[in-house]
C-alpha cells in the first residue's frame, strides 16, 4: 500500500462524491520532444489554426475503469503538456517560441517552450497547477505574426485533485469495507475533514480502489464553491469494450457509505441531505432521487443510482451516513 498522507486541515464543508464505477483508457504520451518533420521538400506551413493541446495525467495507475478521466492531474506536482502542429511544419527556418495558459486555475512552472525549426511538436515539462475543475489549457505562439497564421489551441477540460490514494484490494472476489484509510478500514469524518467515504463492494471487483480530494469550484453544481469533492475509482465491469462481468445490477447494486461531520450535516430528518450526481465524470451535477426500496435502485430506465434513505442514519455521535447504491459511476454531492 502507498503510504498514506494525511489530509489538510480543511474548514467544515459539504461533501461532494465522484465515482467511476466502470471502465476507460489513459493517455500516453511521447516520451520524446519534438516529433521530426519528414525528409525531403519542405512542408507548407499550416493554413488555419491548427495547434493541437494534449495534457498527460501525472497519477500513476489508475483503475481502467468506464469513468476514470482521460485525463487527471495532482495538485502542485509536475506533469507535462504535449503542443503539436497537426497541419504539419510551420517553419522550417525559425524556432516558434510558444507559451501556455489558462483562464482557470493557477498555473505555474515552466510556460514558454519552442517548437525547433522543422519540426511539429515540443513537450512542455515541470507545470504545476493547484485544486480545480474543468481547466483547459492554452497554447499560442509569442510571435504576431505566428499567432496570426497559427491562432491558438486549446486542451479538452480536466480535473486537478489532491490527496490521491490508491489502496490494494488483496481479495478482489470479496473485500470487506475500503476507504481512503485503507483496505478493511472504515473511514470516520471529523470537524477539521468532515467528508469522507466507505466503499462496499460485495460481489468483489476487478482493480484496486483510487480515492482522491478536488473541489467543487467552476460551478458544477455544488451548494457551495468551498465544499469538497471526493473521487473513487474502481472497475466493477461489464463494460462493452471489457472481458470483466458486470459485478453489480439494479438489484444486486454497489453501496457507497457517504460520512458527513455532524457539525456540518447533523440536525433534522435525514433526508434533508440531498444528494446531487451525473453520469459524467466531468459533468454538472443534479439531484439523486431516493430509492424507492431498500436495497435496490429503482427499474426505471432514467433511475441509475439513488439514496436509500431506509438504510442511511446517524451514528451515535450524530454523524450522518448516506448510503447511495450504484452499479456505475457517477458523481455526486451533499448539501
Amino acid at each position: 500500500m502507498p503510504p498514506y498522507r494525511t489530509a489538510r486541515p480543511r474548514r467544515p464543508r459539504a461533501l461532494v462524491l465522484l465515482t467511476a464505477l466502470t471502465a476507460a483508457v489513459a493517455l500516453v504520451l511521447p516520451t520524446t520532444g519534438a516529433l521530426a518533420a519528414r525528409p525531403g521538400a519542405e512542408p507548407p506551413p499550416p493554413t488555419s489554426s491548427k495547434i493541437t493541446v494534449t495534457p498527460g495525467t501525472n497519477i500513476p495507475d489508475l483503475p481502467k475503469a468506464e469513468g476514470t478521466p482521460t485525463v487527471l492531474i495532482e495538485e502542485a506536482k509536475p506533469f507535462t503538456v504535449t503542443v503539436t502542429f497537426v497541419d504539419g511544419v510551420y517553419s522550417t527556418r525559425d524556432d516558434t517560441a510558444l507559451v501556455i495558459e489558462t483562464g482557470n486555475g493557477v498555473l505555474t512552472g515552466t510556460t514558454t517552450a519552442s517548437v525547433l525549426a522543422g519540426q511539429s511538436s515540443v513537450i512542455f515539462d515541470n507545470l504545476l497547477l493547484e485544486t480545480a475543475n474543468r481547466v483547459v489549457l492554452t497554447a499560442r505562439p509569442v510571435d504576431r505574426k505566428a499567432a496570426r497564421d497559427l491562432g491558438s489551441g486549446s486542451s479538452e477540460p480536466f480535473d486537478v485533485v489532491a490527496d490521491p490514494v490508491l489502496v490494494p484490494v488483496t481479495d478482489k472476489n470479496r473485500p470487506p469495507v475500503i476507504s481512503k484509510t485503507g483496505y478493511g478500514t472504515a473511514c470516520e469524518p471529523t470537524p477539521e475533514v468532515p467528508s469522507c467515504v466507505d466503499v462496499l463492494l460485495p460481489n468483489g471487483l476487478y482493480s484496486n480502489v483510487f480515492f482522491s480530494t478536488g473541489t467543487c469550484g467552476g460551478s458544477i453544481g455544488c451548494r457551495d464553491s468551498r465544499l469538497d469533492v471526493l473521487q473513487v475509482l474502481a472497475d466493477l465491469g461489464g463494460m462493452a469494450d471489457s472481458p470483466n462481468t458486470a459485478k453489480y445490477t439494479k438489484t444486486s447494486p454497489a453501496t457507497l457509505v457517504v460520512k458527513c461531520d455532524k457539525e456540518l450535516c447533523g440536525g433534522g430528518a435525514i433526508q434533508r441531505n440531498v444528494l446531487r450526481a451525473s453520469l459524467d465524470p466531468t459533468g454538472d451535477l443534479a439531484t439523486v432521487p431516493a430509492c424507492a426500496a431498500k436495497g435496490v435502485i429503482d427499474a426505471d430506465p432514467k433511475v441509475e443510482s439513488c439514496v436509500d434513505f431506509v438504510q442511511s442514519k446517524r451514528d451515535g455521535s450524530g454523524d450522518t451516513y448516506l448510503y447511495w447504491l450504484v452499479t456505475r459511476d457517477a458523481r455526486m454531492s451533499i448539501g
